[in-house]
This record gives C-alpha cells, structure tokens and sequence, in this order.
C-alpha cells in the first residue's frame, strides 16, 4: 500500500471526488510499431489506414537464414510486420556493459526505452514524484536468446551448457524478469508484475495496473507489453486450416479473411487515479472506466478455440464494473484476428452485450489489419489506438473490409466495420465511449471501457512571467543537441495561434511556461546540460536551435553541486526602482521586502517601497533621493536581503557570505548574529549617523596595498577598501584627495574619482563609530551560523568578533579587504559565487582577482544596465545557470504558486548503438572450442574500433552483514593504520603482519621487509613454510598510504617499490618455494581512480597494481589476484564495503572501486561518433609537431602522415642517442644488417627527406626533465613554436615480454623509463609550452593485461590514468592516451600481445588504419583514456578480465593415482600422454590433433594455454609454468612437464633421509631443469652473431661470478 492518506494525492493536495472515483486516466504513453517510430507515426498511418506489413525479398530471407528449403516451399509466405532499428539500443543510459547489451533480448531492451519515454511523456520523474510507481508488463519467450545468443560467435556458440550458466543473458532473456527490470532502471517501488496470458497479456496487465491503482498499492502504473520475434525479416509456413494467413494480410471480420500475421511491436501507457490526474495537473489523454478478465476454461472446442460464453461474461462484467450503459458506447475495437472461426466467435460474444435494441450503430475495428497480430503487445496497442481516436474525436478505418464473413451473424444488428477516416461524435451528447477486447490463446479475455477525457480546467487567470526558463539534459553531447533540436521542433509546432492579441498580451505564453515547467519538476537531469532563458517562444525556439550565447547556457558535461559564496554589494550599486522586476514578478522577495519596509518605517519616517517603486505603488508625494545614505543604506540592505531570501526559496542556500561594506550586515543577518529587526534598526541608523557627517571624496588607484602605502604616509587620505590585490580605493577630504591624485597622475598611476557622498571607511567616520558601537550594545547578537568573511580581517569572521559590538563599530570606519576574502573563500575549495543584488561590481572583482582558476563560475543576479526587466532575466538565466552548474535547484519553490501544469513533449533521444550477436550454426549442445573458448572473431569495421572507460555503480550487492574472514591472513600494512582499521572489520582469525622498512627483521608475528627487495620476501615466504603458517590468503595495502611529494620520477618509484615491485617480489618467492596450493592475493590502493570529477586528482602511479592483479592472475592459476580502490583518504564505510568484498566472490571488473557503501566498476563503452560529420581537428595547417621516439615505427609511419595530413607542418624528431654522421651512412648500412637499429633509422629518415620532409632531429632522454626542457626550447627557438606532441619514445626489443617469475625492478624501469618518467617528464615541460594536443602512444596491454606483460601494461596503464589526470584543470593542452592495438609492422608489440606471435596477423592494424584512427582522435572531445581495439572490446574482456579465474584460485582435485605419478596403462585413460593429449584435444574440439601437434596452429591461443593449465592442475595437482608451455606447446612436452612435477613432488613426500632435499629444493629443481628447456628454446630463435656475442658475454662474466661466490 501507499504511505500516504487515500484522500492525499502525491503531491499533498486533496483530490476532486466529483465524478472520479474508480476512474483511471491515461496520462502518458509510448510505442514503437511497424511503420511507426512513436505514436504521433502511428495516428498518421491510422488516419491513412495503411497497412505495414511489408513483403520480403529473397535476398533479405537469406541474410536472415532462411534456408532453402524454406525458400523453395509452395505455402510459405514472404510477408513480415518489422520494427525497424530493433537491434540499436542505448546501452550506456541504463548503465549496462555493452556485453550485458548484447546479449539481452531486446525485447526487453526497447521495452526499457518505450517504458522511460511513456513515464517522460506523461511528465512524470520517478526520483522526484512523491508516489509509488508500478510496472505490468508482459513479453514473448525470447527467439533472441536461442537464434542468436545461443548460436552466434559472440553469443555461446552452440553450447548450451555455457549459456545456462551465464546469469546474466538468462536473466536478460527471461520474460520472468522483464517488469522488475524497468522498476530497477526506472527506480519504480511500486508493484512490478510480469504478466503472461498469450494475446491477451498486454490488455490483463492495463487491468492489472488499474486494480493496483483503485486499490492504492501504487499512484502510478506503467502498463504494457512488448513483441520482437526474431529474425523479423523472416515468413512462415502456412498451413491448411492453420491460424497463419495464406495470404500474408489481415481480414478481421471480412469474407476473405484467411488467417492472421504474427507481428511486431511494443506500446506502454502510463495510468492514474483519474482524480490524481487531475488535482496534479497531468495531461488526461483518456479515461478507463472499467475492466474485467476471465477465462473460457473448459466450454470450447480445444485448448486453443475460443469460447463464446467466457468472453460475453467478460464483457459483461466489464459493462457492469464501468457502470456503462452499452447502447452509449461507439466503438468497440476488437481482437479481430481474421482467423474464420474466431471472429465470428468473437462477435457472437460482443453481440450478448452490445445488441440493443434501437441503439446507435456501434462500429467495430481491430488494428490487426494495419500492423498483424502483435500477440503480446496486442491489446495495449489496441489501448493506444483507441486513446488517440478520443484524443482526436476521429474515428479511422479498418483496412481490407470489403463484405462481412458469412459466419458472422450481423443483419440487423448494431454493428459495422469503419472504412473511412471520419469525425466521431457522441451518440448522445455526452462522453465518447469505447471498448476494447483481447484474448489470449488459452483463453483468458481482458475487456476494457474508455471514455474521452474531461475538458481541462479553465487556466488560472494570474499572467506568466515575462521570461521564461527551459532546462534540458541528456548523458552525450550528441543527445543534448537533439534533445534541444526536437524540443525546438515541437515549441514551433504547437505554438498558439487563436488567442486574442490583447489575451495573449495579459495572460502571456502560458503553454510555454507549461512546457518549461514540465522540463524542470518532470524530467530527469544528466550531466550535459543547456539551459535557455528567454522572453517568449519564438525567441526560444531561435535559442534552441543556434545555441545564441545571448540566450543559452550549456555546460561542460562535468557539473559538481559545489557550495555557493554569497556576494553581498555595498554603497555605490544603489539606483531608483532597483529590484523592481524582482518585487513585480518573484512572491518571495515581495514578502520579504514588504516585511523590511515595515520594519523600517518607525525608523525611516516614509515607506521605503515609495522610494524605491513610486510609479508601481502610485505614490505622487516628494521624490525620495535613494543617494542620500540614510535612505542608501536601508534600501541596499532590503533589497540584498530580500533577494537572499527568494534565492533560498529556489533551494540556493550559502554555504559562505561576503559582504562589502553594508552588505557584511546582510551577511551577518543572514548567518543569524542579528534578528532582522535588530538589522534594520541597526543599518537605518548606521546610515543616518553617516548622512549627518560632512561630505568627503573617493577614487580608485591601481596600485596594490604596498605600492599604494608610500603615497598615504602623513596624509589625511585613508585606504578604504581593497577590492582586487592590486586595486584599491581611497577616500578623505576632496582637498586631499586632489592632492594625492595629482601625485599619482604625475607618476603615471591610473586612478578614476568614484561618484560618493561620503569619504567612507576613512577617518572622516570616526564621529560615528561611538553612537553606532552604543546602538550595537542594545542588540542581541549571537553566533554565526553560515560562514561569513570579515571586511576587517579578510579572513573568516570569529564568534568573539561577529558578537562583539565593537566590532561593528570599528568595522564602519576599517578598511574593506575584499580581495582577500574572496582569496580566503579561493583557497578554500572550488565555490560557486554568486552576487546578490543591483548591479554587476563584486562578481566584476571576483572574476578578475588573479587566485581564481579559470572555469570557477562567478554570476549575478542583476543585469549590467539599470532595467526592471533585464534584472529578472538575469536573476532567472543566473537561477539556470546554477542548475547547469550542477547545483539542485527547488523546482517546486521556482513554480510556487503559479498554478503550472504538465504538458506532453519530446522525449529522451535515445543514442541508438547495434548491440547485435549475429546467428551462427554451431551444433547445438557441443561444446567447442570456439563455444568453449570463445573462438575466433572477426576483424570489426574501422568505426567500431574505439572504446573509451566509464564508471558505473555496481549492482547486485546483497544486503546482509557479510561474515568476516575467519581463517589466517597475511597482512601487508601500511604505516596510516589502514590496514589495522581494515582488519578490525574484515579479520577475526589470525592476522601476521608485514610492515616495510630498510632491512629484514622479524618480532613476533610480525616481519618488517625491505618493499622491493627479493631476497627479503623470499626470506618471508621461506619462515612461514617452515613453521607451517604460510596463509590462503594475503592481503597487500602498503598502497594504501598516502605519496608524499610532487608528481615525478621519485614518487612514481616509490610507489612501485610499496607496489608492484613488492608483488613481483612476493610472487616470485612463492614460486621459487615451491607454493603451488591455492591462495587468494587481494591488493589495496588508495584514490588511484577518481569516479568522479568531485574527486580528488587520481594517483595514476598506483594504476599499475591493477595491472599486476590481472597479470598474476592470468599467469597462475593458482592464485586468485584482485584489485581494489579505496578513497584517498579511506573512510570507515568504505572499509566496512571492502571487508564485505574481501569476504565475498564476484568476477573481476576492469577497475573496482568502493566509496562509502557504494562499489563503483569501470567498463569501456564503445565511443559512437558520427565519423562522417564534418568534426574540428587538433591538427593545423603549417604546424610544429614534436614526435617522441621519432625514427622508430610508429613514429616514423606518423611523421610521414603528419606531412601529408597537414600542409606545410614542421617536425621535429626527438631521439634518445644521435645517429652517426651523415657521411658515414652509406658505410654504415653496407657493414650491418637491415634489421640493425641505427640502419633502420638512417633509412626512416632518408624516406621522409625523400618524402620532401626536412624535420629537426633532437636528442634527449625523454625521461630526463631537463634533457628534454631543452629539446623542446631548442624546437621552439628553431620553428618559433610548438602545436602538438605525439609520445611514441620506446626502447629496443630484449626485455619486451616477461612472465611475472622472470620480472625484476629492472625489467619494469626498461618499460617505465621511455613511457611512465616520459610522460611525466612531458607534463613538467609542456606546463610552461602549451600545446593543442599531447598524444600518448599506449597499448592495450594496461587494460587486458597478458601473459608475460606485466611491466609493459603497468607502463602503458599508467599513461592512461595519467592522461586523465594531466586533463584536470587545463585550458588548453587536451591530453589523450590511445590504448593500441597490434600494429602489423610492430614486431616487438606483436609478438608481446598476441597469441606468442601466431594469432594476430588477420587483426592487426594495417599503417592506413592506424593513421585514420589517429585522425579520428584527434577530433574526439571530452575523452582522455581511448583503447583502439580491431576485434570486439567486450569480448576481449570478457575473455582476460572479467574472468571468474583470474580472482579465484584453482584447487587440485587429482586423485591418489595422479598424484602419486601412477597410471594404469590398461585403464580407461591410458597413460599421462594420452591423458594430456584428450584434455587438449577437448579443449580445441580437434580429435585428430597428434601429440607433437603445435596448439596455435590447431586454433589454440594463449588463453586456451590458461585455461588448459587450470585442468590439469585440477586433474593432476601439478602446476606447469606458463613460460614451460610457451616454449614447446604440444600435448607431448606438456605431459612431460607434468611429468615431472609430480616426480618432483612424490619425491619430496617420499620418507626422507639426511641426503633428501627439502621439498622446496626439489621443485626448483626441476624447474632449474625447465629453465634449461626455455633457454635452448629461446637460443633456438637467436642467429649465429648474438650467440656468440651471448658466450663471449658469458665468458667475461664467469670469472667474477666465481670470485663473488
């Protein structure tokens, strides 16, 4: 039930009875049908009474899959209602991965759609309205899941298995969960109902909703149903007196009816009480008075017949329910499914209850004949068909009708089927009337009884503001510029156009302000947001379309409610009939000003509202002089106050004041030190006490405080103010005054005189500080409850101060030091400032104060002229500009009291993506290698190539109090206490603490290591062996304390070596001791991510550990690795969320993070842009260029582009070692091979020469700040500028790829030097050379990670994340990091990445490609992290992220035989061979696959290689290196590799002698003798030359060695 008063509507107001009760209005609606992408498509066929099914050619049946045999058959029918675009979806809205997309039926995607639209359409938001809102709703089983998901490459291939163990795609599939899921989008908590009753579901939901609604379990009801068959370009069989068409069209009731045509479609209404409807101002489309369901049960011919007696006694009950009279209804719509014996069954069953004797004609219609048989969205959309007849009073035809079916029994009777488009009229004078039947094959039968809708009430007669205010949002740029386009469209076409000029006039544009009304209470608001302010409807529409500066705002997509400053003026803004359009058009600062004039008047003699609106209020007395301070001051006063007041009203409440002057008085009011009678006494007189005092002279000097003060020593002129750091304002005697400008002047300082009357804040004032100070002593002044700045001070106001009477005496005569308040409230925090009050000057010297960074919006509230009208719309256009900012704005408190109602306008516009699975013809039921394993995928359209992250909130977290961890934990802790916090929540078994420090030691149960070091971990790992308290589970959080110093080299160092290196440490140890058990490493960061742009800046070098857990994880399945994020400063809540984490098992995201209760995961949504729309390029026409790692590659490949790309552009080349001199080229490239890298150089530059290039070589280490500094000074100086930096630097190929127990500190800073110190040595440089664009050349490798990658990705990730966070706060250097995939001519990254170098060529990025997806970067706005991808993202991801294993460890399930070494050779398996060989034959789906067979040549990859070693270490418990396997990938060498193992380990468990090595010993053992295979498998690969330069190395190194051991 509701938990509210039945006699309350929602929005608190009582309902009207008369007339209503157990009445249900139609307030909002939606569809998508065929031929009609809305509804407003859908009257216009129905008046056209066309029919959209549409005939299908062989060749789209073909593309189908029609096979054909089909095809070629005499009785199938090429006939098919289609919905187009169905297979678009605007995934990213509803916040679904672009997996999760893909795979859901999307059926229940476009429900989702059409169900937002409808709840839009009715003006209605379910995170504002108050109401509980229900969903009904019905679907087909989905053809989608088993057509295209069960089948397709991208879906589960044939495997059945798989699919059923997928959640998701069943849940996203399953008709069950079809209205749960748009309450969980839609945020609905009112009942929410998946109905299925065949044909008649949709029509028994709409009665379903409206039984909820009379019975007050819901307000509202979504009500509906949806149809999608798929493929939808597909006929069917006809079959003798079957119920299909043979004819391919619709005859309901007709003589040639033949059969039906299933269709396509999907229709949702939005229902209330009627009474609701109306006391809330909703649009009442149409009334249902009644309705009623039933089933025939056993009393027809079959199961699938309908029944005469079971629909009459529907209909008949839904007559009674309605209490209509049946001879008043004039149109019934049928079910009419053209079938020869239902429709005369089903007019046999109306007869019972519409046959009346003398009755008017009743016409009967189905809208079957236009669309087919939408079976599940059948009735609803009959629904809709019927509310917009009565909407329109038209009455449209049904196509087809020639002659009735003979079987049908109708001479004589009332009934008749429309044929034409004509007016429809009531019977009798009263309401029009309709009913509609469905019936579902079952036989359940939903009646339902509608009338038009009430005429609306007449509009009150109060006139609508001059000015108007529409906001609109959306989550893309794209959609908030289509969003402005059709609501511009619409404002056009519905613009009155019968209303008297002279009415018009008085009552103003009221459907308008309707509109803008709707826009502001009933829609949801998105990040990217414009907002036009503007005075009437053509101007509006003008707006919309141009986005004229003048009269919209559009923000930058990244709003923040920030807190808001207050900037309260001073003496000097002051004119006659200031706030007039304030105190005419907003009640609230009406009332307030009111209340302040009669307050005032004891104190003034005179009612200030004559002085300040004579003409408005009539008066004719003597003109009151508003410069006169005595008057000044009160009125400034009123005015500020009263306008604070109205902007509290629209919910902008200060969370900081600064008053200038007087208007510190309206600061203090307002934060509660005085009552606001005390003020006013105060403030009237304040300004009498100053009137009375002679008059005195002010000017402004451009000078700061301190150049200023020479200038004022031993005069009588005072510093009065100091509004800007280096403006000041001085006041004194006029005699003084000129004598100190004539100083300036013949110095050459800049002044100006300032129009006053009085020489305030100077020594001219002290006779008034006594009687004020003694006024201020009869006041109660208390504490400050909002901060405010102290004009005496500069800095926040002190409690002892702001109740000190003295205070406020002093503070009359004390210089204004409102700079530095406004530098106090700057360094403060990022504030939103806004004046309040006449005039423009505060918000003047905030904009211009030299601490405010650029994009700190500072607005006002009045207009820079002196016009009643243009201050209203400055205050409204400031009001939008807030909202557009970001902050919440009190819509209702904007609307209060001017009686607006909700008006129907365009709706969302959905970014319509294909998230499509294309069929395939996999086996059903067999799990392949390419169902089991994902397959092989296609190389996609350059288009689809781009992806860039986005945060999301996770859902599916269960709400119970998670058990804590009982069992050991080894424990990294940091030095904050983190770590101790955490364990508090999350461990109550044992916990062993590691801490870092400078050398190895050990107290207690407690080790201190040294954070990079091998030695020390390894030393760790060896105590807790040999005590046998090694844990499963340890938990790294040394990250997790905070980095001290700058960005740089020695920060991002020491956070790897707390890090990564500590892990790689970590892991190595456990390996080389032999830990093959199953362990869970969880590893902790703190704000490595920020979620949002309210967060702090990301620490990007933490990104790497995300890195590690990935690559760990995909390198050892025996260790489950995962990664989270805490807050920068981590809080208990989120502690609390993390312990429930560490507890628990999810898949693994691309980035987890947890703040507060929320968990936040990162996903890569594909990146839709319009590549053909003409887009403004970074790149210029004659521009410098500066190309890091410039002779490589890929930077030479971009260096010829750059030059045929922009005409005219200069290069420079940076290089990290010089080439030899050019005379000595020819020798050079004669005496070394093609391959040689110094030869390769040469020749990349001698094409570009040729090319007619002549680029600037520069020489640096990237990583060197000052090497690089002046590199780029010296391309400066030599082009005289610089426009663009591409960072391709990279170093030569030995330490490409390295599997996590091959990797060292070394081999990392190899990867980080060119890459991560690059890039941070690149922004130290480019902060003082700004540049359009610095483009990083990442990989793919930072999101996927990879066997043997780990260095690699860390480097590249962490120039992703630091892209984002270089782009933070910048005006113009836009940083972007592209993720790339393999480039055909990059050797080393190819064969890094790809399946160990055999499975990339067909994927590869071509140089051609490469280059027009650099173009296309270049031209993308808003986006710093893009992974360019050849092949689908999501199914990478789902591949070697988001896999199950990568975070849970594998346990060994082998039995006694396996472990022990023993086989039974006459057994079923045969021998380990045979064994290993059947595992992967399995797994590739090839049985023929010999045992020296190459697994990558038999379609394996190197995640089958993963996955393969997860079996047999659950086969065999025996754990194979990857690199083992890498080296000589056949069946053959991987049983003899597990051969060993478990040789190896049945050795260390057999009984032991003195001699016996340690278990340990022998593992490594025989890994020592793996390593031996590795290496000749890697001198295999080595030409004559390294080898021997290899042994001649080794042979310098042998002697030393044996000395140093």
């Amino acid at each position: 039930m509701t938990d509210r008063p039945h006699d309350e509507t929602p929005d608190g107001t009582a309902p009207d009875p008369a007339g209503t009760d157990g009445r249900i209005a139609v307030v909002g609606l939606d569809c998508r049908l065929p031929g009609a992408g809305n509804h407003t498509e859908f009257w216009q066929n129905l008046l056209a009474g066309t029919e959209h099914l549409t005939d299908i050619d062989e060749e789209r049946l073909r593309a189908a899959g029609i096979p054909q045999e089909s095809l070629a058959h005499p009785r199938y029918v090429r006939r098919a209602a289609v919905v187009e675009d169905a297979d678009l979806f605007d995934a990213s809205f509803f916040y679904l991965s672009a997996r999760e997309a893909e795979r859901m039926d999307p059926q229940l995607r476009l429900f989702l759609q059409s169900s937002w639209a409808a709840l839009e359409h009715s003006g209605h938001d379910s995170e504002q309205y108050r109401g509980r809102i229900g969903v009904f709703a019905g679907a087909l089983a989905s053809t989608y899941l088993l057509n295209n998901v069960l089948t397709g490459e991208r879906g589960f291939n044939g495997s059945l298995h798989r699919m059923r163990q997928d959640l998701s795609t069943m849940m996203g599939n399953d008709p069950n969960y079809l209205a749960t899921r748009v309450s969980y989008h839609l945020n609905l908590t009112g009942p929410s109902v998946s109905v299925q009753t065949a044909c008649s579901t949709s029509l028994v939901a709409v009665h379903m909703a409206m039984q909820s609604l009379l019975a007050h379990e819901c307000d509202a009801a979504l009500a509906g149903g949806v149809a999608l068959r798929f493929p939808q370009e597909a006929g069917y069989l006809h079959e003798t007196d079957g119920i299909a068409s043979a004819s391919g069209r619709v005859r309901p009731f007709d003589a040639d009816a033949d059969g039906t045509v299933f269709g396509n479609g999907v229709g949702v209404v939005v229902l209330k009480r009627l009474a609701d409807a109306l006391a809330e101002g909703d649009t009442v489309w149409a009334v249902l008075r009644g309705s009623a369901i039933g089933n025939d049960g056993a009393d027809r011919i079959g199961y699938t017949a309908p029944g005469v007696d079971g629909q009459a006694n529907v209909l008949a009950e839904a007559l009674a329910v309605a209490d209509v009279d049946p001879a008043t209804v004039s149109y019934l719509e049928a079910h009419g499914t053209g079938t020869r014996m239902g429709d005369p069954i089903e007019l046999a069953a109306a007869a019972q209850s519409y046959e009346i004797a003398g009755a008017p004609p009743l016409t009967i219609g189905s809208v079957k004949a236009n669309l087919g048989h939408l079976s599940t969205a059948a009735g609803v959309t009959a629904l809709i068909k019927c509310v917009l007849m009565l909407r329109h009073r038209t009455l449209v035809p049904t196509p087809h009708f020639g002659r009735w079916n003979p079987e049908c029994d109708v001479a004589g009777t009332r009934f008749r089927v429309g044929t034409r488009t004509e007016p429809w009229h009531s019977p009798d004078g009263g309401p029009l009337r309709c009913a509609i039947t469905s019936t579902g094959m079952g036989g359940t039968t939903a009646h339902v009884l509608l009338e038009e809708a009430p005429a609306p009430a007449v509009p009150a007669t109060a006139p609508a503001p001059p000015v108007v205010l529409l906001p609109v949002s959306a989550k893309s740029p794209a959609a908030l510029e289509t969003a402005r386009r059709q609501l511009a469209d619409h404002l056009e076409a519905t613009a009155p156009g019968t209303a008297a000029p002279e009415e018009q006039a008085a009552l103003g544009d009221s459907a308008l302000h309707d509109a803008a009304y709707t826009l502001a209470t009933a829609r949801r608001t998105f990040n990217y947001r414009a907002v036009v302010t503007a005075p009437d409807r053509q101007t509006a529409v003008r707006a919309l379309r141009s986005a004229d500066p003048r009269f919209t705002h559009q923000d930058s997509g990244q709003p923040a409610d920030r807190p808001v400053t207050l900037l309260l003026p001073g003496q000097g803004v002051q004119y006659p009939g200031m706030g007039q359009g304030w105190y005419e058009h907003l009640p609230a600062f009406r009332a307030v000003l009111d209340e302040c004039a009669e307050l005032l008047r004891p104190h003034l003699g005179l009612d200030l509202r004559d002085a300040l609106y004579p003409r408005l209020r009539g008066y004719t007395g003597e003109p009151h002089d508003l410069n006169r301070t005595r008057l000044t001051q009160p009125a400034l006063f009123a005015v500020e106050y009263a306008l604070a007041r109205q902007w509290a009203v629209w919910g902008v409440r200060p969370a900081a004041l600064i008053g200038h002057s007087v208007g510190e008085y309206v600061a203090a009011t307002l934060s509660g030190v005085f009552r606001l009678p005390d003020a006013l006494r105060v403030i009237a007189e304040r300004g009498r006490l100053v009137d009375a005092l002679p008059g005195g002279a002010m000017a402004s000097v451009m000078l700061s405080p301190d150049e200023l003060a020479p200038y004022l020593e031993g005069g009588g002129v005072a510093l009065a103010a100091v509004n800007e750091p280096a403006v000041c304002t001085v006041a004194g005697t006029s005699q003084d005054l000129r004598e100190l400008t004539g100083r300036l002047s013949a110095d050459g300082v800049a002044h100006r005189r300032v129009v006053t009357s009085h020489a305030f804040h100077s020594a001219m004032l002290e006779p008034a500080v006594a009687p004020l100070t003694e006024v201020l002593r009869g006041v109660g002044l208390r504490r400050p409850q909002v901060p405010f700045l102290s004009n005496v001070t500069g800095t926040w106001i002190r409690d002892e101060e702001a109740t000190d009477p003295a205070y406020w005496g002093a503070h009359l005569r004390a210089t204004v030091r409102f700079a530095d308040g406004v530098a106090t409230v700057l360094a403060d925090g990022d504030h939103v400032f806004l004046e309040v009050g006449p005039g423009q000057t505060l918000a003047t010297f905030t904009r211009r104060h030299p601490d405010r960074e650029t994009g700190v919006p500072v607005l006002t509230s009045a207009s820079r002229g002196r016009d009643a009208g243009a201050d209203l719309t400055a205050v409204t256009a400031a009001l939008g500009r807030l909202w557009a900012a970001g902050l919440g704005v009190d819509w209702q408190g904007f609307y209060a009291d001017r009686g607006r109602g909700r008006v129907p306008l365009p709706t969302y516009p959905f970014e319509g993506t294909r998230y499509w699975v294309e069929p395939g013809s996999s086996r059903i039921g067999a799990d392949t290698a390419a169902g089991g394993l994902g397959g092989r995928t296609t190389k996609l359209h350059l288009d689809d190539w781009f992806s860039a992250p986005v945060w999301r909130q996770a859902v599916g977290t269960l709400d119970t109090a998670p058990e804590p961890i009982a069992d050991p934990v080894l424990l990294f802790a940091d030095t904050e206490g983190t770590a101790a916090r955490l364990a508090g929540h999350a461990f109550t078994g044992e916990v062993l603490t590691v801490t870092a420090g400078t050398a190895y030691l050990r107290s207690g149960d407690t080790w201190t290591l040294r954070p990079d070091c091998e030695e020390d971990h390894g030393r760790l790992v060896a105590d807790l062996l040999a005590e046998e308290r090694l844990p499963d589970r340890v938990v790294h959080a040394w990250s997790t304390a905070p980095l001290p110093g700058a960005r740089g080299k020695e920060r991002f160092e020491r956070a790897q070596r707390h890090g990564l290196y500590s892990l790689i440490a970590l892991v190595k140890a456990l390996s080389e001791h032999g830990v093959t058990r199953p362990l869970h490493l969880d590893i902790l960061s703190a704000g490595a991510f920020a979620v949002s742009p309210a967060e702090p800046e990301p620490v990007a070098e933490l990104v790497p550990l995300s890195v590690a857990a990935r690559v760990i994880g995909q390198e050892h399945g025996n260790i489950g690795a995962r990664h989270f994020d805490l807050p920068a400063a981590p809080d208990d809540r989120s502690l609390r969320a993390l312990a429930a984490e560490l507890a628990g098992l999810r898949r693994p995201e691309v980035a987890t993070t947890l703040r507060g209760a929320t968990r936040w995961i990162a996903d890569l949504a594909p990146v839709r842009a319009d590549w053909t729309a003409k887009a403004a390029s970074r790149l210029r026409d004659g521009g410098v260029y500066l190309i890091t790692g410039g002779l490589g590659e890929i930077g030479s490949t971009l260096a010829r582009w750059l030059r045929r790309e922009c005409p005219g552009a200069r290069l420079a080349l940076l290089t990290r070692d010089p080439l030899p001199p050019r005379g000595t080229w020819d020798a050079w490239q004669a005496e070394h091979a093609a391959d040689d890298g110094t030869a390769l150089r040469i020749e990349r530059l001698r094409t570009l020469e040729a090319d007619g290039a002549e680029p600037l070589l520069v020489h640096a280490d990237v990583a060197d700040e000052d090497a690089l500094r002046a590199a780029v000074e010296q391309v400066t100086g030599h082009f005289g500028g610089l426009d663009g930096v591409v960072h391709a630097a990279g170093l030569p190929s030995e330490q490409w790829d390295r599997a996590v127990t091959a990797s060292s500190v070394e081999q990392c800073q190899w990867h980080f030097a060119p890459k991560a110190h690059g890039q941070l040595a690149l922004e130290k440089v480019l902060a003082d050379h700004p540049v359009d664009f610095c483009l990083l050349m990442s990989s793919l490798a930072g999101v996927l990670g990879g066997l043997r990658l780990l260095g690699y990705g860390a480097a590249n990730h962490f120039m992703d994340a630091a892209a984002e966070r270089a782009n933070r706060g910048l005006d113009r250097t836009v940083w972007i990091s592209a993720a790339w995939d393999v480039w055909q001519h990059h050797q080393d990254e190819k064969r890094a990445i790809s399946a160990i170098g055999r499975s990339m060529d067909d994927k590869a990025i071509q140089p051609e490609e490469g280059l027009e997806a650099v173009r296309r970067l270049l031209t993308l706005r808003d986006v710093s992290h893009v992974a360019v991808s050849t092949w689908d993202m999501a199914h990478r991801l789902d591949q070697w992220v988001r896999d199950e294993r990568i975070a849970s460890p594998a346990a060994g399930t082998a039995g006694p035989g396996a472990a022990t070494g023993t086989t039974d050779h006459d057994g079923a398996d045969g021998d380990l061979a045979d064994q290993v060989a059947r595992l992967v034959r399995e797994a590739l789906g090839s049985e023929d696959m010999p045992l020296d067979g190459d697994i990558f040549e038999f379609g394996g990859d190197s995640l089958l290689i993963v996955r393969l070693l997860s079996d047999v270490r659950d086969r065999f418990s025996a754990e194979v290196p990857l690199a083992d396997v890498l080296g000589d990938p056949t069946p053959r060498a991987l049983a003899g590799f597990v051969q060993r193992r478990i040789e190896a380990r049945a050795a260390a468990e057999a009984p032991g002698t003195a001699s016996d090595p340690a278990p340990e010993q022998a593992a490594r053992a025989a890994d020592g003798d793996d390593d031996i295979e590795a290496l000749a498998a890697d001198l295999a690969l080595l030409d004559a030359d390294e080898i021997e330069r290899l042994l001649a190395e080794a042979q310098q190194d042998a002697p030393r060695q044996e000395q140093e051991s």
